[in-house]
């Protein structure tokens, strides 16, 4: 654009024959300075134009309302659902992630916003997903749970609840209603946690004693016969004891009756167990000998017990060498480590003869017997 006028202004000079004495070094100065004036316009314009692209990219980057918009709906699914009460762990965090993205959306922190937004979407629909397997354990717990105060509620005195403690039995009442109710139409966190509240309160029950005296010494300051009164309080005092007493006694039977059954039902488990390690009868196969019965692991492990075996069983083997498929062999297992010398020296064992690691041990066996 300054070149044109450069030229023209050179050929003006030329054509006057005073170029060489015009063209001072100002002249020079004035004309480099308009050219650089023009490219520094230049460079302005090209840094305004990627000014303004870099807005408009920006600009582009706006709130995420669609992924805040998708949260949301998540959410209210999963809470419809009842995951806040089945999955309330996922839940939580989804709520917890919404929030941040709410606040990070007033920062207009967007990009942010945005993938904390996708996130309590994952965590809500997980939730969701989870209602379920959460239902399914709740119920549990409420059957359990409803099972335990009925038990409980059961074995209190309700006229006397009734009468001493009107307003917790009143409350308790209500609240094993409540938890019945609620597990038959599948409620069941509802159902699970009036059976919980249910049986805090029964704790209260205990003080049923106390509140029987506190009560007696009020009827005591209002009657006018304090000794009738006192007589009375020392009645149901008396008779409480006994009742305690009797309780405890038949607590101290069926405990005892319950050990004495735990015990006699080990014991024949036990006595099981030790029979499938150690069988007292062993019935002969085809093709086996006496020494291939003893030499089993089940029987003694060691071939040279088989003398044990014959003089056992002499009643229906005549001779060692013939034994028959269908009989019944008894396997003694009262032994003394002399009883198996005399076998192996009789079965012909060779001299300095090592029995099997894992051969018949007569001291292992009577420690086994004896159940701890």
């Amino acid at each position: 654009m300054n070149r044109p006028y450069i030229e023209s202004r050179l050929s003006t000079l030329q054509k006057s024959h005073l170029w060489r004495l015009t063209i001072s070094r100002f002249e020079i100065k004035r004309l480099y300075s308009m050219n650089q004036s023009g490219i520094k316009n230049f460079r302005r314009f090209i840094i305004l134009f990627l000014s303004f692209g870099i807005f408009l990219l920006i600009g582009c980057a706006g709130p995420p309302l669609k992924q805040i918009k998708e949260a949301e709906n998540a959410l209210n699914n999963a809470y419809q659902k009842e995951a806040h009460l089945y999955a309330a762990e996922n839940y939580g965090k989804a709520k917890e992630k919404f929030t941040q993205a709410q606040k990070e959306m007033e920062k207009e922190s967007f990009r942010r916003a945005k993938s904390l937004a996708k996130e309590a979407k994952k965590e809500a629909e997980a939730a969701a997903s989870l209602v379920e397997k959460g239902k399914l354990a709740f119920a549990e717990k409420a059957k359990e749970a409803i099972s335990e105060a009925k038990e409980k509620w059961n074995g209190f005195n309700h006229a006397e609840l009734n009468r001493y403690l009107p307003d917790l039995f009143s409350l308790a009442s209500e609240l094993l209603e409540k938890a019945e109710s609620a597990n038959e139409r599948g409620d069941y966190y509802i159902a699970c946690q009036n059976a919980r509240e249910f049986l805090i309160i029964s704790q209260e029950f205990l003080r049923l004693p106390e509140k029987k005296k506190v009560l007696l010494e009020k009827e005591i300051q209002e009657n006018e016969s304090l000794k009738i009164v006192q007589k009375k309080a020392n009645e149901i005092i008396d008779s409480a004891n006994r009742d305690a007493a009797q309780m405890i006694e038949q607590a101290k039977k069926e405990a005892e009756e319950i050990i004495a059954l735990a015990k006699k039902k080990v014991q024949e488990l036990w006595a099981t167990w030790l029979e499938k390690i150690s069988p007292s009868v062993y019935l002969v196969r085809k093709g086996e000998t006496l020494a291939d019965i003893a030499a089993k692991k089940l029987v003694y492990g060691d071939p040279f017990l088989w003398p044990i075996l014959y003089k056992a069983n002499r009643d229906q083997i005549r001779d060692p060498q013939f034994i028959f498929p269908g009989q019944q062999l008894s396997i003694p297992r009262e032994l003394t480590p002399e009883d198996l010398q005399a076998a192996r020296k009789q079965a012909g064992a060779p001299a300095g003869y090592t029995p099997p690691p894992d051969a018949y041990d007569p001291s292992q066996y009577q420690k086994e017997l004896i159940l701890e």
